[in-house]
């Protein structure tokens, strides 16, 4: 079983298509509601026991100053040339972290 992934409208829709490609579960933004705010995202992804891929630092301030839940954030910076190696580093991250991830909730 992989992880769930709530991917905010800002990231690129070639990444929504490689996870879903390599079987994940991926709830995107742009194909829900665009303009939600961050706190929907937030507490949608949260409800939903997914992770929250970002390309926005904001959700940092959310979950640390203001204390919103969350299963996880993952925040995505690089530079365009380096898009292939990203994708290719988040899949590694999610299939070496996301069972143990899984495991760590309680249903």
């Amino acid at each position: 079983m992989l992880i769930d992934l709530y991917a905010d409208e800002n990231i690129d829709q070639r990444l929504v298509s490689f996870l879903r490609a390599s079987g994940y579960a991926v709830k995107y933004g742009r194909e829900i509601q665009k303009g939600r705010s961050d706190q929907e995202l937030l507490a949608e992804a949260f409800a939903q026991l997914s992770i929250l891929l970002t390309e926005d630092k904001d959700f940092g301030e959310w979950v640390f100053a203001h204390k919103r839940p969350t299963i996880g954030i993952i925040l995505l910076r690089y530079r365009p040339s380096e898009k292939e190696r990203i994708r290719l580093l988040l899949l590694n991250l999610l299939n070496a972290r996301g069972p143990e991830i899984l495991a760590s909730l309680s249903y």
